[in-house]
């Protein structure tokens, strides 16, 4: 299979990755994020801007099997996506900002997703399996857009999100069914007032690693499952030697799931 991935970055390695033993050809604009992919992928790296089309002759697009337009700018996600679909190829397009998947579907692209939604969808049904009983109550630090669809992605049960900024904890409340809380997760009484001694899991899904790593440990000492977001994935290593054993960077979750996907059907 000929897999074109547009862009270097952390998802878009971890593809090549997980669909080692394919022919595998990276398009990527940074330099260091084409010699990373360089170090860490057996595939061809094309330096060079996917929204040219010289370049993404260059890539093989003719040939290409199927397109993964995995970037962090949803503009060249889109336009590579759907200069794919005129080429009839199959595609993928990561949606980095939740608003733009309207956008996406109707511009034809009707598989455009979040690596935020992705991984909270898998991680729901992780927490299914590390609860023995049917319902679940998880108390989620952090309301934005990963806190939200892990909220969202837990049909049936009950949640809790705790959040410090306003506009997100008014965001959290628009689209999700859950009860949130505006305030500071790193403080114990808060946690406790959030009812975190009645909670099953507690899941730290703020932008801050620092911030997960204080919520996780204050769980941990409360005797709770912990579920820990990585931003940096080399942070998981020394999270996991912390004792905590459920990390998960959203891209890499993410990247990981579709490449099932797409090995399931090739």
């Amino acid at each position: 299979m000929y897999v074109l991935i547009v862009g270097g970055g952390v998802m878009g390695r971890e593809l090549a990755k997980a669909l080692a033993g394919n022919d595998i050809v990276i398009i990527e604009k940074n330099i260091e994020k084409s010699e990373l992919s360089e170090h860490e992928i057996d595939g061809m790296i094309i330096k060079g801007d996917a929204t040219r089309m010289d370049i993404l002759e260059q890539a093989g697009i003719d040939d290409a099997d199927i397109i993964l337009a995995i970037t962090g700018n949803d503009e060249v996600n889109l336009m590579v996506a759907m200069l794919g679909k005129k080429k009839g190829k199959k595609v993928i397009a990561r949606v980095n900002t939740p608003d733009n998947i309207k956008l996406f579907k109707q511009s034809g692209i009707d598989n455009a997703l979040t690596p935020e939604r992705k991984a909270a969808l898998s991680i729901a049904v992780d927490i299914q399996k590390m609860v023995e009983s049917e319902k679940v109550h998880l108390l989620i630090a952090g309301g934005g857009t990963m806190g939200r669809e892990l909220a969202n992605a837990l049909v049936g049960q009950s949640a809790i999100i705790i959040e410090k900024d306003p506009a997100k904890c008014e965001k959290a409340i628009r689209e999700t069914s859950k009860l949130v809380i505006q305030g500071d997760a790193t403080q114990l009484d808060l946690l406790e007032r959030a009812g975190i001694d009645q909670s099953d899991i507690v899941a730290a899904m703020t932008d801050s690693d620092e911030v997960n790593l204080l919520v996780a440990t204050l769980a941990k000492q409360k005797g709770k499952k912990v579920i820990v977001r990585v931003k940096d994935a080399e942070h998981g290593r020394l999270f996991k030697e912390l004792g905590i054993d459920y990390t998960v960077t959203p891209e890499c979750r993410a990247a990981e799931e579709i490449a099932k996907e797409i090995l399931k059907g090739d």
